[in-house]
């Protein structure tokens, strides 16, 4: 390609250029015998400011220009001769002169038959000007021409002037005189610094090194540059030019880029594994510039190769397929440990092994092996449909991914085998869970009728011995029963099997009911047992009473449990903040009291105040564990005081809301109006497979105006149900044939087309508050757990039947 400039431009763009005083001079006669032959026709800054400043000087002859021995040499017969027998391109001569105080030495080359040039240097100081007094213009034209480095000027507008091969090659222009028709800032966008800020500085300075900006190629294309700048003046001071050194740094700036995104990789990675292995394939693709990312790998027994993870694949590419053949396998997973690059997949053989080179016309390939745990079990890898060279920092980028994705693969194994486990120990745990659950049931079915019978049988016999024999097989009862509770009411808590039960109750009506449980206790005992409530100020509230009246419950059965003679009172406060009213809850004994080093541990699991085999009394030790795991579920605080043989001191706080309802003497004033009304008689469907249970219920309602059929399963209760009228029916969870929800769903079924409700309470020796829920899902409307005693299921039943009424 050659330049398309004027060459008037080009000589003098080469001749400032040039770092040594240079001068063109033409042969004008060579007849004649003066030195008027020659004249100087062009120089360059340097020479004229050594040999002549006066601009007239030139066109002027060399005998009236150059110094005297130097006019006297090239006006010479023998400097005649040679110039007329030199070819063109030959060195004529080196003469040494004397300017001033300094000498010199000027090497006269024969460009032409029509011209000569003269460059001149001092020789007392040639350093390293040396070479270049030898090569002359023409060879430094040649250089700067064939220069790697791209060199142009502008004038002060910005209008390109001067620009030589390399400038065209980096932009892609064929020509100068099409690259010259656009301003330089057409071309270039600064990166940084803007325009005001360059010229400024360059001005300011004279230079400025190390300007990167983006430079537009002809087809489109963008490049990163690093420009050199320089500013040229006239003889007068005058900026006329803008001398640039362009070079090419596109691959560094790509480079660079490149190592910022995957320094921001990391940034973007979180907890989940799986969307972190596919985060990196992602970003794999994006900073490798690739058609598309793919993370294969091989299975657990190395027999299939599996698209674990891709971006931008094919959507028809296979998931799974043999590993022999395949690109990621072959030279990747195979017996290698290092970066695989190809940059035409078409000269090698995996253009016909590998089926999906043909099918998408793949050309390239960069991968390296993803390890687990040491063995290299797949391959990361960016696949492009056009040849290409990747770069060493590509390939390293492509490494440091593939450890990243390692990394996360090998977390990702250890939590499923965290998540597997955890599986398992979720099922062992239900697995204990429905094992307590049914062996509770089994053991409360039989115990329900001991207590019952025990019950009724000590309410009615006259003989006192009899009737205490009675009353401590009913109190054995109660003892297994809370034992059962105990055992039942601590795997559920470990489990997390506890859920919150909110729903509106009477603090005041709450702790008298609890305390009455314990009255006949004390009075066996002799203990003055009282509640103190004149600190509550709001006793309408909402909130888990359940769990609050069992931690209660707890405390109190221990106190009674642990006092011989003496008190155990109750002291109830409220204070409310802005969002809760806590309660809190003093329970004080004169009891036996508890060692200092025991308060520590009292209430860890299975720890108890006296020695297991002389203890006085009964327990499972874990009473006061599940009281604290309860309160601490309740979101409050417990706490105790204690010293042996003074008593002990327990306190709880626990929030709760503030609610309104309906008064107890209003409810209260509702039942007695109804009870004043006129009796009718109640028929109850009773669905009931224990024989004991049946009979124990008939004997309950002997004296209430009810009639009772019973039926032995579910499909029984449903036909008796299509061809009866029932005011209530009681449905035993499990039984035979058809269990109770499932017949209760199919009379709810029944009712929707009839349009009426029939009230149903469960009978279940399920206990568990997801039991009672279950319940009430299914539709019914109650719940009375087993064993239960005769009061609270009469008015349980007496409730619903009030309600309905």
């Amino acid at each position: 390609m050659n330049f398309s400039y004027n060459i008037l431009d080009e000589e003098k763009l080469l001749m400032d250029q040039f770092p040594l005083p240079f001068a063109k001079c033409s042969i004008r006669n060579m007849s004649d015998n003066s030195g008027q032959m020659m004249q100087v026709i062009q120089a360059n800054t340097l020479f004229k400011t050594l040999i002549f400043p006066e601009a007239t000087a030139l066109n002027k002859s060399t005998f009236d220009v150059l110094p005297d021995p130097l006019a006297t040499h090239v006006g010479s017969a023998d400097f005649r001769d040679r110039l007329e027998s030199a070819d063109p391109g030959e060195v004529i001569s080196t003469s040494p002169f004397t300017l001033g105080n300094l000498r010199y030495k000027a090497s006269i080359k024969k460009l032409s038959d029509a011209d000569i040039s003269i460059t001149l240097m001092q020789t007392d100081r040639p350093g390293a000007h040396q070479e270049v007094f030898g090569m002359g213009l023409e060879h430094f034209r040649e250089i700067y021409q064939n220069t790697m480095v791209g060199l142009l000027r502008t004038d002060i507008s910005g209008n390109i002037v001067v620009a030589n091969q390399a400038v065209l090659n980096l932009l892609g222009y064929d020509t100068f005189n099409e690259f010259e028709k656009h301003k330089i800032d057409e071309h270039r966008v600064l990166i940084n610094y803007n325009s005001n800020e360059l010229f400024e500085a360059v001005n300011e300075r004279g230079f400025l090194y190390g300007v990167e900006s983006s430079w537009q190629t002809r087809d489109g294309n963008a490049i990163y540059v690093l420009e050199n700048i320089r500013l040229i003046k006239n003889g007068s001071e005058e900026s006329t030019k803008y001398e640039i050194t362009l070079e090419n740094i596109s691959s560094r700036k790509i480079a660079e880029n490149q190592l910022r995104q995957l320094n921001s990789i990391f940034t973007d990675l979180g907890v989940d594994t799986k969307q972190n292995i596919q985060t990196i394939v992602k970003k794999t693709n994006l900073i490798l510039n690739g058609a598309c990312a793919l993370y294969n790998r091989l299975d657990d027994k190395a027999e299939s190769l599996i698209l674990w993870s891709e971006y931008n694949a094919p959507e028809d590419i296979d998931k799974t397929d043999h590993p022999e053949g395949h690109i990621c396998y072959e030279a990747t997973i195979k017996g290698h440990d290092k970066t695989i690059a190809i940059s035409d997949l078409n000269e090698t053989s995996f253009f016909e092994s590998d089926p999906s080179v043909k099918k998408y016309k793949l050309r390239s390939y960069l991968g390296h092996p993803v390890k687990v745990y040491g063995q290299v079990i797949g391959s990361l890898c960016i696949v492009d449909v056009k040849s290409r060279e990747f770069t060493e920092t590509e390939k390293k980028i492509i490494s440091t991914l593939a450890v990243a994705l390692s990394l996360e693969h090998e977390r990702h194994i250890l939590e499923q085998k965290l998540e597997d486990s955890k599986i398992a120990a979720e099922t062992a745990s239900m697995a204990k869970t429905r094992f307590l659950a049914n062996m509770s049931h089994e053991i409360r079915t039989p115990l329900n009728g001991i207590m019952g019978f025990s019950e009724i049988l000590g309410s009615q016999e006259p003989d006192e011995r009899k009737r205490r024999m009675l009353k401590m097989i009913e109190e054995s009862g109660n003892q297994l029963l809370q034992i059962v509770n105990d055992i039942f009411d601590y795997s559920m808590i470990e489990a997390r099997k506890l859920t919150m039960q909110k729903s509106a109750f009477d603090l005041k009506s709450l702790l008298g009911d609890t305390l009455a449980f314990f009255i006949k206790d004390a009075e066996i005992k002799g203990l003055q047992i009282a509640l103190d409530t004149d600190k509550v100020s709001q006793s309408y509230l909402v909130g888990d009473h359940f769990k609050f009246n069992q931690v209660v419950f707890n405390l109190l059965s221990n106190a009674v449990k642990f006092t011989d003679q003496g008190t155990v009172l109750v002291i109830a406060a409220t204070h409310q903040t802005d969002e809760d009213v806590y309660v809190e809850i003093t329970i004080e004994d004169t009891g036996i009291g508890i060692d200092q080093e025991k308060l520590v541990t009292i209430f860890e699991e299975f720890e108890q105040l006296e020695y297991y085999l002389t203890k006085k009394t009964r327990g499972t030790g874990l009473g006061l564990a599940i009281t604290k795991k309860l309160v601490l579920f309740l979101n409050g605080e417990i706490s105790v005081e204690s010293e042996s043989g003074k008593g002990s001191r327990f306190r709880i706080s626990i929030p709760f809301q503030a609610n309104t309802i309906k008064k107890s003497n209003e409810i209260m004033n509702d039942q007695i109006d109804k009870q004043h009304e006129e009796p009718t008689k109640i028929n109850i469907l009773l669905a009931e497979d224990n024989e004991a249970n049946q009979f124990l219920i008939k004997a309950i309602t002997k004296s209430e105006n009810w009639d009772i059929t019973v039926v032995d399963d579910g499909e029984q209760a449903v036909h008796a149900y299509k061809n009866g009228n029932f005011d209530l029916i009681l449905m035993d969870v499990q039984m035979p044939v058809m269990n109770g929800y499932e017949a209760t769903q199919i009379i709810r079924d029944i009712e929707k087309e009839k349009g009426i409700h029939t009230p149903i309470i469960a009978l279940t020796a399920y206990a568990m508050k997801s039991d009672r829920d279950e319940c009430i899902s299914a539709g019914m409307d109650d719940y009375i757990a087993k064993p239960f005693k005769k009061q609270q299921f009469l008015e349980t039943i007496n409730a619903i039947i009030n309600n309905a009424g």
